[in-house]
């Protein structure tokens, strides 16, 4: 008979180790006799291995239960002593396990894939120790989405198409659905949609035969965002909304979020606004109840964004502001900071609040200036100019005005060309003669003027 394998040994000790013990059949009854165990010594092993299994099992709840909460490092930390259990006990198939579940945590819940990285390679490693022919395409699968995340794409489509070799000869339909998916995010991701799409339409049918519901979903949302990228707006609203409800009868609410986001935008550019604000406020909803503060801020900024471009100011100002508290105080959203103050400001100038206007627009500007933002500081200064004329201010309304035009290379893109419309109209109601007196002075003490409104001092 052929010498049991090392990598079996500790298996046998950790299934079928009453066997072994307590002789009969098999390889036990091929050893020579011993004599027999105290009665003892058989239960002892067995609550030995009770308690092993056992302690996983309470290590890997906490971790999944504190990773659901979002305390993420300390998740991290009851993963480690499952680690650490494990290598004890020399089981490395639930070490694969287990440094998969800390890649997982990086990757998807805190978005570290450099570090996921790590993690899945100590994985791999271990996969092709044991001879886990079935596993091994899924850590692949892991590492190439890490490599898509990170925009690296090229690299991330050579480890799916060694998915979907590997895959495919293991026969494991599963793993093909998943490197087809990825293979057309990726293409999606280099601006290749048509492509995307013929990959998208491969992994749709492999997915149903697998049985994988969430699989099924995922292609079919990315169909829809496929149709978007396209310009195709009702076929993406089909899939979206298709992906939306097969999302829902999962239970996935983070991917049921995102979904609603998407169709949002789409419904959006069939100027269905109703439709796009309701789902813009059910994605900020769920993103919430799942902790994902960018989702949130960015489907609320829209749906303002869309309230303000129908003229809805106090609907556009309850939104904008309900965004501007989630950004306060966190440095990793300084662009969304930028990008609610100058919709904020618009929305305060809209309802004719210009106290309101003129310190979100200050406020804005400052950040603008201090992230060296050109083109949002040019915008923001229009708004700000635009709040100063409409009160008769007219040196302040200049100064911006002025300044902006000097932030902008190109003297005829959209924004330079609305800067020069709102001097214009300004030289012809006051008149030439006043207009340039005012416009002196204004250029004259530029820096002045700008610091009065804004607080900024260099210029």
């Amino acid at each position: 008979m052929a010498p049991m394998r090392r990598g079996d040994s500790r298996r046998c000790r950790l299934v079928g180790l009453a066997l072994l013990l307590g002789g009969g059949i098999g390889w036990a009854s091929q050893q020579p006799a011993w004599p027999p165990d105290p009665p003892f010594r058989e239960v002892q092993v067995e609550t030995r291995v009770e308690e092993y299994a056992r302690r996983l099992r309470t290590l890997y709840r906490t971790a999944e239960s504190l990773a659901k909460l979002g305390d993420f490092e300390e998740a991290l930390r009851y993963y480690d002593e499952a680690l650490q259990l494990q290598r004890q006990h020399r089981d490395r198939r639930g070490m694969s396990l287990t440094l998969m579940a800390i890649g997982d945590t990086y990757l998807f819940r805190m978005g570290k894939p450099e570090l996921s990285l790590e993690a899945y390679a100590r994985a791999l490693e271990l996969k092709r120790e044991i001879k886990d022919r079935k596993g091994e395409p899924e850590v692949l699968h892991q590492m190439a989405y890490a490599y898509y995340v990170m925009g690296r794409t090229e690299e991330a489509e050579r480890l799916y198409h060694q998915v979907l070799e590997l895959s495919r000869k293991a026969k494991n339909r599963r793993a093909e659905g998943n490197a087809l998916n990825g293979l057309g995010n990726c293409r999606l991701a280099q601006g290749r949609a048509q492509e995307a799409l013929a990959f998208y339409e491969q992994a749709l049918p492999v997915r149903k035969k697998a049985k994988d519901g969430r699989g099924v979903a995922n292609t079919t949302y990315n169909m829809g965002r496929a149709y978007m990228a396209l310009g195709q707006t009702e076929r993406a609203i089909e899939y979206l909304t298709k992906a939306l409800a097969l999302r829902r009868e999962l239970l996935d609410v983070q991917a049921e979020a995102e979904t609603l986001f998407d169709l949002a935008r789409a419904s959006a550019g069939e100027k269905r606004f109703d439709e796009a604000v309701r789902h813009f406020q059910e994605a900020a909803q769920l993103a919430h109840r799942t902790r994902r503060p960018r989702l949130e801020v960015m489907a609320l900024y829209a749906a303002g964004v869309i309230e303000l471009g129908r003229e809805r100011a106090e609907a556009a100002i309850a939104l904008l502001r309900q965004a501007l508290e989630r950004v306060r105080g966190k440095p990793d959203f300084r662009r969304e900071l930028r990008l609610i103050l100058t919709s904020l400001g618009s929305a305060y100038f809209l309802a004719g609040w210009y106290g309101e206007a003129t310190r979100i627009y200050g406020e804005g500007v400052r950040a603008a200036h201090a992230d060296g933002d050109r083109f949002l500081l040019a915008e923001l200064l229009l708004g700000l100019g635009q709040v100063q004329a409409a009160q008769a201010s007219y040196r302040h309304a200049l100064a911006c005005y002025f300044q902006a035009q000097r932030l902008l290379s190109e003297a005829h893109s959209p924004l330079a060309q609305a800067i020069e419309r709102h001097v214009r109209e300004l030289r012809e109601q006051l008149g030439e003669e006043r207009f340039a007196e005012i416009a002196a002075e204004a250029r004259a003490h530029g820096v002045r003027l700008l610091r009065e409104l804004t607080g900024v001092e260099l210029w």
